[in-house]
């Protein structure tokens, strides 16, 4: 780099970093991204009955105990609140009254156990207010199931003893081959929720830090061109040093922004962490690290790629009007990744998660993804950032050519044509 293309990307840097906003967006986003992964969680899994409690209308006898042990044996105690229907003076339960109070909202619902429910003969029927299936029924219903099989091991003979170790819920435990660290994965035995939320949270930043600072790089050129600074500034810098110079200067101060998103982001999940119901520290901070290794070096590969695209559309255009058609167009391409991101996170070491984090386009997310949550053969992560780099020299070359020249056209913007012929001068 120049010497002139370093003092250009120096006063880039500074004019971000010392901005008021920068700051702003460094301390919240991070918060708000957790946020926007965690609450749904919480929600999902702290979910309470909001409108009381749920009812069981026991008809066989005896199976409401049941119920009881497969509510602690499944922890669901929590999140479900399973209560015995009280009998009328006759002897049996009311549903005409349970009726009424599902719909005065002063319980949650109701179920009816029959024997021909418990011998699976017929569905268990659920009595709420709900259109569908909401997520405590599917409590319930895993709650019941697990009921009516301890109570058929009853029926057969067998004691409360046996009963428990007949039913004894199993885990599954994610580990690598070997016992070692993975390469970039979340360790030697990690957490699959963990894992998904620090893989979306860091394919998220990494998105919205490329798009912003590749409009910085478009806004910047456009707004040099209106002013004609660009005029005076290429009288005494080469017009490629002064896009060097740029792209490199909002690079860093993105690289240093996405280094305390890191940061950050580390803090929040060492504190808050163990209250959403994730891994054990020692495994989530294991993840970080793993995760922090490549971030950096992923988010200069997509920032590159991006920033450069979006330099050559602010060089091309003399209004933002009309560099935005393209511009959008060049941001939809880049969130191309997040519509895989289930796809990948599903099966990372698949062959489409294969294929398409190999795109040099798509590898600073994806590969980002199967790294935070798996383990890619090291030849894929060396090909995930050989593949980009060479892309963007070749970009470079004619972006520089485009740039050189587009800086000083104004008026109507440029044609497919003229754009290629710009970038096969010399």
């Amino acid at each position: 780099m120049s010497l002139a293309a370093w003092v250009i990307g120096k006063r880039e840097y500074l004019a971000r970093v010392q901005a008021t906003g920068f700051w702003i967006a460094t301390l919240t986003l991070p918060a708000l991204l957790f946020a926007a992964v965690a609450v749904p969680m919480l929600m999902a899994e702290k979910a309470t009955t909001s409108g009381g409690p749920i009812l069981l209308v026991d008809r066989v006898g005896g199976v409401y105990p049941f119920v009881q042990a497969s509510l602690d044996a499944l922890r669901y105690r929590s999140v479900l609140s399973l209560q015995l229907a009280a009998p009328t003076g006759a002897g049996a339960v009311d549903t005409t009254a349970l009726d009424d109070m599902v719909k005065a909202g002063k319980i949650e619902g109701y179920t009816v156990i029959t024997n021909a429910a418990l011998a699976g003969e017929q569905p268990i029927p659920y009595f709420t207010h709900e259109a569908a299936i909401p997520i405590l029924g599917r409590y319930l219903e895993a709650a019941l199931q697990d009921a009516a099989t301890r109570y058929r091991l009853k029926q057969i003979g067998l004691g409360a003893a046996e009963i428990e170790a007949a039913t004894r819920r199993i885990s599954l435990s994610v580990k690598h081959p070997g016992g070692g660290p993975s390469a970039g994965g979340i360790g030697r035995q990690s957490s699959g929720r963990a894992g998904r939320l620090l893989a979306i949270g860091v394919v998220l930043a990494n998105f919205v830090s490329m798009v912003i600072y590749g409009t910085h790089i478009q806004r910047g050129v456009l707004e040099e061109k209106a002013n004609r600074i660009v005029e005076v500034i290429v009288s005494s810098v080469r017009p490629t040093d002064l896009m060097l110079g740029k792209i490199a200067g909002i690079g860093a101060a993105g690289l240093t922004q996405m280094c305390l998103w890191a940061f950050i982001s580390l803090l929040i999940v060492t504190v808050w962490g163990g209250g959403l119901g994730l891994a054990a520290a020692g495994s989530v901070l294991g993840g970080v690290r793993s995760i922090l290794l490549f971030l950096p070096l992923y988010f200069v590969l997509g920032y590159a790629l991006s920033a450069t695209l979006f330099a050559i559309i602010g060089a091309m255009f003399s209004t933002e009007e009309d560099a935005e058609q393209l511009a959008t167009v060049i941001s939809l391409i880049i969130a191309i990744p997040l519509l895989f991101m289930v796809s990948v996170l599903a099966h990372p070491s698949g062959m489409f998660a294969t294929v398409v984090s190999l795109i040099p386009l798509f590898s600073p997310t994806l590969m980002l993804l199967r790294v935070a949550t798996g383990s890619p053969p090291a030849w894929q992560i060396a090909a995930s950032i050989v593949l980009p780099c060479l892309t963007v020299l070749a970009l470079w070359r004619s972006a520089a050519k485009i740039y050189r020249v587009g800086i000083f056209m104004y008026g109507k913007p440029p044609t497919l044509s003229e754009v290629m012929r710009w970038a096969r001068m010399s």
